[in-house]
């Protein structure tokens, strides 16, 4: 069986309890409804190149989010209608409000890398055709043959094979996600209980060191065992579209996006539009 091609397609619509919507019919931003319940949120992350990750703006709901320089420094930016333009090395994280029992849906424009989005998305949502894959290893496939009699057991090897290749996209994009690191603050602080020390600059610097260190292992021990041993790639080209040419039309974004919602649109209804838009955040103030 060969990989689903999903180049063509404009919406992703991930279900479970941590359901989540992908618009990417508009140029150089993806749109992304988080319905009210759901439990899925961008974990603490940083970005290795610049194109990574550059800027968010909420449209519907209220979010939670998280923009530092340092591990134990920063502070969350929680409410409506927030606009936040982010640096390479920033570490981000966000999330509805009252994450995981939010009563709205969250609605942002993310302007982010939209291939690595693509290739996890598609990865998740064909997740189960990955043991009859042609690419997967001969040995792999026996291997989920003899646990069809095991559902559990063979689900179970479904979900770890699939975050062993979302790892390994993110590695191949510059996309570190938090895996842990040594907790050099809190053993600072430990040790100056009594004078209430706030911890150095180099003690922040090494902890954010070793969880830099702990992400780059983690995710390419994810991408050359997937490679190696599992048949996983970083970036597949029938996930990946390519690269559209065309012109845009400035200035048209926040009005186009502001009369869906006025209208009651929903992402999914959007799935087929393709207008030309503008950057989203071109006007939008550096926090």
């Amino acid at each position: 069986m060969d990989r689903t091609n999903t180049t063509s397609q404009s919406a992703f619509v991930l279900t479970g309890t941590a359901s989540v919507s992908f618009d990417f019919s508009r140029l150089d931003h993806m749109r992304i409804t988080i319905p009210a319940g759901s439990t899925w949120r961008v974990r603490y992350h940083w970005h290795q190149h610049d194109h990574g990750c550059k800027g968010i703006q909420t449209l519907k709901g209220q979010i939670v989010l998280w923009q530092s320089r340092y591990p134990s420094s920063g502070f969350p930016t929680i409410g409506g209608g927030v606009t936040r333009i982010f640096k390479p090395t920033e570490r981000i994280g966000w999330w509805s409000k009252d994450w995981p029992k939010e009563p709205e849906e969250l609605i942002v424009i993310l302007d982010a890398d939209e291939t690595l989005y693509r290739n996890t998305c598609s990865a998740t949502l064909y997740a189960e055709l990955f043991p009859h894959l042609r690419s997967t290893p001969l040995w792999l496939r026996l291997f989920f043959a003899a646990l069809a009699l095991w559902p559990s057991a063979h689900q179970g090897l479904v979900r770890r094979m699939l975050w062993v290749q979302i790892q390994a996209i993110y590695h191949f994009h510059g996309y570190y996600e938090y895996h842990g690191g040594l907790p050099f603050a809190s053993w600072w602080m430990f040790f100056h209980f009594l004078d209430w020390k706030a911890p150095p600059d180099w003690i922040l610097q090494l902890q954010w060191k070793s969880q830099t260190l702990c992400s780059r292992v983690t995710q390419a021990l994810c991408y050359w065992s997937g490679r190696m041993l599992f048949g996983m790639k970083g970036e597949y080209v029938e996930y990946t579209p390519k690269k559209k040419n065309d012109t845009h039309n400035m200035g048209q974004v926040m009005d186009e996006d502001k009369d869906d919602m006025s209208d009651g649109h929903t992402a999914a209804q959007h799935t087929n539009r393709t207008e030309k838009i503008a950057h989203p955040f071109t006007s939008a103030r550096k926090p």
